[in-house]
């Protein structure tokens, strides 16, 4: 086993010995609640109160509040396909829709959401299996990324050898918290491109960064694993075209990559702006992510400062290691401003090294662990799992 983790920039800090689990086999086997700036937890119940407050929510006091709040809550959705969902049932753009933060697929989430300009009647009469939406209420403002104070937690670990000994040691090891890494979730699950995708990004070079979106395979259908790698092999006009016709309806944002690309076959700059601004962010915000993550692993409980640089265009007074880091992945905080599509130029700012376990309960039934926390916005429950099974095991 690797100490550090390369495909992440992790590396274990804890000395409990590995325990053996099958993590998300089932999405109710991943829970997790919202706790909002209020302090107020988005539950998954759905309580009779609630239904009634929801058939009878307060009225608009005026004009001004063009947002309607709501809990969503999904189950084995992302938080962009949920709200995908939703938009096209009400005729509606997506970009109408604001979240505080992105939630687990492979779950059962809550979390709030804003909508502007929307219908409440034809929002409340939408159907769709596994998502639910409640507790409306109308509101000046919308939500931005980060307005939330953190995230609850109940995790069940199937076919575990968890000791109650290992876990007393791991539960008093974690009281002084854990390296606040970025989960697996920030570089892609299934294909892990948004690292490789952000890197091209920085350097302008979006022919290779749409190559990459398109064609690298990952843990996907066999269907589109073998039309992505015929892409790969037949890149041009005619290879967009059949690609087009071969990769299925769900694969939205490649299809839509594509069209543009059967259209204007060099024009790779207004493909990659075919993906939405959130997810191409999410490219750039990647690269940042594994930076920080692998610097936060050279680092041990001895030497470790509060807070590491995200870094960015406007980086100042970087730390040893982080220029190290830099070096090695020939990266500068200049690639950060990025010329041919300055909106998704990073400034940089700074994270927190260490992250505080709230509430952490466990418990052994028969061969199942089952954990029980609270961790603060930007944190992940994966840090928690990837330290007792010292393997980064998100599906």
């Amino acid at each position: 086993m690797k100490e550090i983790m390369e495909e992440y920039g992790i590396k274990y800090w804890t000395t409990t010995p590995p325990i053996k689990c099958e993590f998300k086999r089932f999405p109710e086997d991943f829970i997790v609640e919202e706790i909002d700036n209020y302090g107020k937890k988005r539950t998954i119940n759905y309580t009779l109160i609630e239904k009634i407050k929801d058939f009878f929510p307060k009225k608009q006091k005026s004009k001004k509040e063009k947002y309607i709040n709501f809990t969503l809550i999904k189950r084995n959705y992302t938080t962009q396909r949920a709200l995908e969902e939703i938009s096209k049932r009400l005729n509606v753009s997506q970009t109408r829709f604001d979240y505080a933060g992105t939630k687990d697929k492979i779950a059962i989430t809550s979390q709030s959401i804003s909508a502007f300009k929307v219908s409440l009647p034809d929002l409340k009469k939408i159907k769709i299996k596994d998502i639910l939406m409640k507790d409306f209420s109308f509101s000046r403002k919308r939500l931005k990324l980060g307005d939330l104070k953190g995230n609850c937690f109940k995790i069940r670990l199937r076919e575990s050898n968890a000791k109650k000994e290992v876990m007393k040691k791991f539960k008093e090891e974690i009281k002084k918290g854990l390296p606040n890494y970025f989960g697996p979730q920030r570089f892609g699950i299934q294909r892990k491109t948004n690292y490789l995708v952000g890197r091209a990004m920085i350097t302008d070079n979006y022919k290779k960064a749409i190559k990459i979106f398109l064609t690298q395979t990952g843990d996907e259908q066999k269907e589109v694993t073998n039309a992505r790698k015929k892409l790969k092999k037949d890149w041009g006009r005619k290879g967009f075209e059949r690609a087009l016709e071969e990769f299925p309806k769900y694969l939205n944002l490649e299809r839509n990559v594509l069209k543009h690309l059967c259209r204007k076959q060099e024009d790779y700059l207004g493909a990659m702006k075919r993906i939405p601004r959130k997810l191409r962010l999410m490219f750039v915000h990647s690269v940042q992510s594994y930076l920080f993550n692998k610097c936060l692993s050279y680092y041990t409980w001895q030497d470790v400062p509060e807070y590491l640089p995200l870094i960015g265009y406007k980086s100042e007074n970087i730390p040893e290691k982080m220029r190290f880091v830099l070096e090695e992945e020939k990266i500068k905080p200049s690639d950060f401003k990025t010329k041919l599509m300055p909106e998704m130029s990073l400034k940089g700012g700074e994270r927190k090294t260490i992250i505080k376990i709230k509430n952490f309960r466990y418990k052994i039934k028969r061969k199942d662990l089952i954990l029980e926390f609270c961790l603060d916005k930007g944190a992940y429950a994966t840090t928690i799992i990837n330290e007792l099974t010292k393997n980064l095991s998100e599906k």
